[in-house]
């Protein structure tokens, strides 16, 4: 049976956001839901052309927009920072959710910042079905509230100096009360905090000036393993271009972790980790802030995933 023909308005030649989208649908004739449904699949952007394949690894990944995400299990985590701290060997840590990897696949220097990390965690359930739409299987999620116990456990064991940077002056303090009382054994080489001060940046800014503050303080302090927990894309700016002289064996960035630890070491009930509900748990905590993330931003990232299934299958095709 041949298709039924579809007819399309001429598009102007603009980048579509998800609302626009859906007024241009509204306004292209089209004569079923087949048509309406291939002109929001296919004519939607002018979007960005597809990242260059991300680099080879020695770990297994999936690469989601570009990005390189770790595809292992906690077990895997804990023996590879283990390892590290055996040999001094340094391990880069950082995590990847849907509004990272969409603002990586558009923005080329943080995408390169994000791969130059040894591993790249699955933060969320959006990044793991991005995965299975991508052929490929994350064993499972390993955001920050995943990892905190049996991560702080570990380096507790293995009395390793941890060194704490993020937050506002004194919240990083008192995480590291909360961890070395909850953790016996772990030893803090220092902390201090990742808000910018007076003539180091300006709004949403970091400068030299204040990464050359930060890399001084953890430097003095010679830790084994370095939590930098302050807004992407600056701290993987931070740790890929200020620190590869540092003799720190394992870093991991951690966006707000500090000011969770702070408070209490599982930022979520348990009940809410073990059904998976997470980012419901935030939205009904932060609505105004997280509802477009949530809404357009993931819908945005589905449409990418899309592309890129739809793109990897041609190629395989033309094989």
């Amino acid at each position: 049976m041949s298709p039924v023909p579809v007819t399309f308005r001429r598009l102007p030649l603009l980048h579509l956001s998800g609302e626009a989208c859906v007024d241009t649908a509204r306004d292209v004739a089209v004569r079923d839901v087949v048509g309406v449904r291939e002109l929001i699949s296919t004519a939607l952007p002018l979007e960005p052309s597809a990242p260059p394949a991300p680099p080879l690894s020695p770990y297994p990944c999936v690469d989601v927009l570009g990005v390189r995400v770790s595809a292992i299990d906690l077990d895997r985590l804990l023996a590879d920072i283990g390892d590290a701290l055996d040999g001094r060997r340094r391990l880069r840590v950082t995590f990847a959710n849907p509004n990272y990897l969409v603002a990586a696949h558009d923005d080329a220097g943080l995408r390169e910042r994000i791969n130059a990390f040894d591993h790249v965690l699955s933060d969320g359930h959006g990044v793991m079905l991005a995965a299975r739409m991508l052929g490929r299987r994350i064993p499972r999620r390993l955001a920050n509230d995943d990892i905190v116990e049996p991560l702080f456990a570990e380096l507790a064991r293995r009395e390793a100096r941890v060194f704490l940077l993020g937050s506002a002056p004194g919240v990083a303090a008192a995480a590291a009360d909360r961890v070395t009382a909850s953790f016996p054994g772990l030893r803090i080489a220092g902390h201090t905090y990742g808000y910018r001060t007076p003539g180091e940046g300006l709004d949403r800014q970091y400068t030299p000036a204040a990464f050359e503050r930060m890399r001084a303080e953890i430097a003095r302090a010679k830790p084994d393993f370095l939590v930098v927990s302050i807004p992407t894309p600056y701290q993987q700016r931070f740790v890929v271009d200020y620190l590869d002289g540092l003799d720190v064996p394992v870093v991991m960035t951690g966006g707000a972790w500090i000011d969770h630890l702070a408070e209490r070491l599982q930022y979520y009930p348990s009940w809410v980790v073990r059904l998976g509900l997470c980012w419901a748990y935030r939205w009904v905590q932060e609505p105004r802030r997280l509802t477009n993330r949530y809404t357009v931003e993931l819908a945005d990232f589905g449409r990418r995933v899309l592309r890129q299934r739809r793109a990897r299958r041609a190629a395989d095709q033309g094989h």
